[in-house]
Formats: structure tokens, sequence, C-alpha cells
């Protein structure tokens, strides 16, 4: 993990859909086993250029969502990286069936991305904000949730969530995100970046978000505070990434977090969990087992 921060928070130059649609071309023209699948947005991400080009590669689903997962699932199954899109709401309630049980209980290696979440939808009003797409997610096991911040973290984190084995759910917006991280940045996927240090404010924060965290922190600076500490997620969230998050003398900051959609229980519980129920496949692909035992017997 290597954090280069920007000095300034202009919006950068590439929009967040071409950097994505350019990752992904480029693990295909890598030779890697990577599938990708649209329902009927494919201009929207900006894949349709390269469909011409690769058409054993790129496939348009139709507006059939579910069906897509489906068809994304099957491909996991005989060993492609099949990766999904469509708006954040579609990609995530209507398929919440499909993504359960053909993805995650059969443990396949599907990376569903779904874009504009939140209220980034803007225009689009208020059927294609999808303001509970990471409590939906986070319900699912073997699901992990990456919110790429800019263009830069996009662009180094499409080919690790491909090289990473199981159920991945992508949030982003599509069009230009402000610069929070300079070209060469790395990042680990459920790994906290801490971008200020500070004593007495903890402010966690992710995806767009990331740059109205950092203005609170300019804020409550000038106001007397000893400079927030600002949390930037790029994947699932743990505990573990916040036991940092305490003061020199061990006593706990003032901790807040800031969402796009709505600051409900879900972040909460999200950082309250130590990720002692989270478990990955292993390099060989090989999931790494929990023994349970089943006390009684269930009623019939």
């Amino acid at each position: 993990m290597k954090i280069i921060c920007a000095k300034n928070h202009e919006p950068g130059a590439r929009e967040m859909r071409a950097v994505y649609a350019q990752s992904v071309v480029k693990l295909i023209e890598a030779g890697e086993p990577v599938l990708v699948t649209d329902a009927d947005l494919m201009r929207a991400i900006g894949v349709l250029p390269y469909k011409e080009k690769y058409p054993d590669n790129i496939f348009d689903c139709g507006i059939a969502e579910s069906n897509m997962i489906g068809v994304a699932c099957g491909l996991s199954a005989e060993g492609f990286i099949p990766f999904t899109h469509s708006f954040g709401t579609f990609a995530t309630r209507r398929v919440m069936d499909q993504v359960f049980m053909s993805g995650a209980y059969a443990k396949m290696n599907v990376k569903m991305l779904g874009s504009d979440p939140g209220v980034c939808a803007a225009l689009n009003g208020g059927t294609h904000m999808a303001l509970e797409d990471v409590a939906m997610m986070r319900a699912i096991p073997e699901m992990t949730i990456v919110e790429p911040t800019d263009a830069v973290m996009v662009e180094d984190l499409i080919p690790k969530i491909a090289h990473t084995y199981g159920m991945f759910y992508i949030r982003m917006c599509r069009g230009k995100a402000e610069t929070i991280y300079e070209e060469g940045s790395e990042f680990d996927i459920g790994r906290a970046a801490l971008l200020r240090e500070g004593g007495d404010v903890t402010i966690i924060a992710a995806g767009r978000e990331v740059v109205e965290a950092l203005q609170a922190a300019a804020l409550l600076e000038k106001e007397g505070k000893d400079e927030s500490a600002n949390y930037e997620f790029s994947g699932g969230v743990f505990s573990g990434s916040c036991r940092g998050a305490s003061g020199p003398d061990g006593a706990d900051r003032h901790t807040g977090q800031v969402r796009r959609s709505r600051p409900g229980r879900r972040a909460q519980g999200a950082l309250r969990s130590d990720g002692g129920g989270h478990r990955r496949r292993g390099p060989e692909g090989r999931l790494q087992k929990v023994k349970r035992e089943c006390i009684g017997q269930c009623p019939v």
C-alpha cells in the first residue's frame, strides 16, 4: 500500500467510467479470462467502443439484470472472471436472489459494478438512487464491497479485484471525481488509508465523500480541533482498520462517518464488526472452511 495524497482536489481529467473500461480492456488484452457483461448500459459505462474489437469478451445481456447475474455465475463456474454492470439500484435490488444463490452460495467469482450509487444518479431521479445497496450487499456472505474514490484508485483496484477470487460489489460514480490521490498510489483491498493525522476527531469516509471529509477536517481545524484524522476505505470495512483511531493515551476520539446515502445503522454495524466472520478463498481458489456444529434439531 502506497498513498500519495494530491495537493489539490480538483476534478480529475478522466471519467471514472472511462478508467473502468480501460482497466478491464487491459486485462482482456493481457490474455486474462475476463468477460464483461452489461444490462443495456454499455455506452453509459464506457465499454461500448471496445465491443466491436473484443466481441468474444464483451456482451450485452439487455435489460435483464437477474439473467445477467445468472450468466456471469455460469461463466465463473467455467473458469472465467466475469464483470457485470448496471446502475446501482438494478445491480443490487433487482438481482438479490441470483447474487445470493447462484453467486455467493455457490461460491462463484463474479465482480459486480453498480454505477451512480447513493444520490449520484442526479437527474435520473429517485428510482435510480441506490440508498440501500451497501446494506443489502453486506448481508450476503462471501461478498466484498469496494468503493473507489477517484480515477487513480479505480485504475489500481480493478486488476486486484480481478485477481482476488470471490464475489465483489463495486460502487462508483460514472463521471469525473475530485482527485484525492496522485498517480502511482497503490491500495490494499479492505485496508484503510490514513489521509491526515489528528488527535481529537476521526472521520471515516469512502468514495466521493472523502473530499467532503477532508473539507470537514479543515473546518474543525479552524475551530481549534487538533486536526481530524481522516480514514478512507478502499474495500470492506473492518474494525481492525480503525483500531489506531484513538488518542495517544488510548482514549477514543469522536468518530463520525460520511456517506452519500442514509447514515443508518448499516455503516455503524460495519465499523463495530471485527471482521471475524470474513473468509476468502486462498490463492489456490479453495475456500477457507469454518467448522460449525449444529446443536439440537430443527423443528419440522
